[in-house]
């Protein structure tokens, strides 16, 4: 007998947030969290993608991250989109409280379609 329980997915871009990524993944019981980060992002970003993959993985979770311009509406919406498809039969939780302000109005609209 196979059970398909679906699975909780947090979608969260990566802007200065430590926090409000491993508190709400962690609080909401997540069973994957998808990072996106800046496709041109430096040390210090991709230091603090790191930092929050280890606190993640060190609690249970599975961790993805993925790339595109955190900065441009049509690149963000497309790679949240996309992600919301790949998942469809899990529950989807998008993050829109982090990342930049364009990702969290492609995250609204993605969720809307």
């Amino acid at each position: 007998m196979d059970l398909n329980i679906p699975e909780r997915i947090h979608i969260a871009p990566v802007g200065y947030e430590f926090e409000r990524i491993v508190d709400s993944a962690l609080s909401y019981k997540a069973d994957r969290v998808i990072l996106i980060g800046h496709e041109e992002d430096g040390d210090e970003e991709k230091e603090r993608l790191r930092d929050i993959v280890e606190v993640l993985e060190a609690e249970g979770l599975e961790v993805e991250t993925t790339v595109c311009d955190i900065f441009d509406l049509y690149s963000s919406l497309g790679e949240i989109g996309e992600l919301i498809t790949k998942f469809e039969d899990d529950e989807i939780y998008v993050n829109v409280s982090t990342g930049s302000k364009v990702t969290a109005i492609a995250g609204m609209i993605a969720c809307m379609v």
